[in-house]
């Protein structure tokens, strides 16, 4: 960062070599200031600029990064449903009772009155009271399954409430069970029963939270692609 512009290919080798874990056990930042008496992330703000800015989210650590990430989707004339519930969804219990603490820190607001005015997805997420429980039963695979196919295509109207309310609250085991004796039981993916009766943001979110508990990196791996093809599409290959 030294002299005429900034060399961001070398930063990206450092930066991008190193865990987020490394980084904030001060194997980054400490030296840098114990070496240089600056601050690196200071420094980082004002050398970069445009995409080049997301390279001060690898300094951020987990909780930091999700609470701003949510504090974006929130603010504006409507909330991004659909990455809100894509952040929940793949958060654990404990990490969504941390991130409370952190977003009412950095936002001044409480967490959950902020959930208040979005769908009932993401609020019933944000709660962070997901059954951890392995095990599932039998009986209570079928009352779900009962309870989705009615909440969707086999009614008039759909109720996404159903759907929030069995999605929101079970664990990662007995979701993935569920979806599997949906398929069983009905002869349609879950998946696709969502994409015809869910609408808005909504739709895309409880796409997320089923695709994200049926196989977390493979979820974010489609989202980076789509991400990379966005930007392929706005600057050309």
């Amino acid at each position: 960062m030294k002299g005429f512009g900034t060399d961001k290919q070398t930063m990206i080798n450092c930066l991008g070599s190193r865990s987020n874990k490394q980084q904030q056990q001060k194997q980054i930042l400490l030296p840098f200031k114990t070496a240089y008496r600056k601050d690196l992330i200071k420094d980082l703000k004002s050398e970069l600029s445009g995409n080049f800015e997301t390279i001060l989210a690898m300094m951020k650590t987990p909780i930091l990064f999700d609470v701003r990430e949510i504090q974006e989707a929130i603010q504006g004339a409507g909330a991004d449903e659909a990455c809100l519930m894509a952040i929940l969804a793949s958060c654990s219990n404990k990490h969504i009772w941390e991130l409370g603490p952190g977003y009412q820190r950095e936002s001044k607001r409480p967490w959950r009155r902020s959930f208040e005015a979005t769908h009932q997805g993401s609020s019933s997420l944000s709660q962070g009271n997901r059954v951890k429980a392995k095990m599932w039963t039998y009986c209570l695979l079928q009352r779900d399954v009962q309870e989705l196919h009615p909440a969707g295509e086999n009614c008039l109207g759909t109720e996404e409430s159903k759907f929030m309310a069995i999605l929101g609250s079970w664990s990662r085991a007995h979701l993935v069970a569920v979806s599997n004796e949906y398929q069983r039981t009905t002869g349609r993916d879950i998946k696709k029963s969502i994409c015809w009766e869910v609408s808005g943001d909504l739709k895309q979110g409880v796409l997320a939270v089923v695709k994200c508990l049926k196989n977390t990196p493979a979820f974010f791996a489609e989202k980076l692609n789509e991400a990379t093809r966005e930007q392929e599409q706005r600057t050309g290959p």
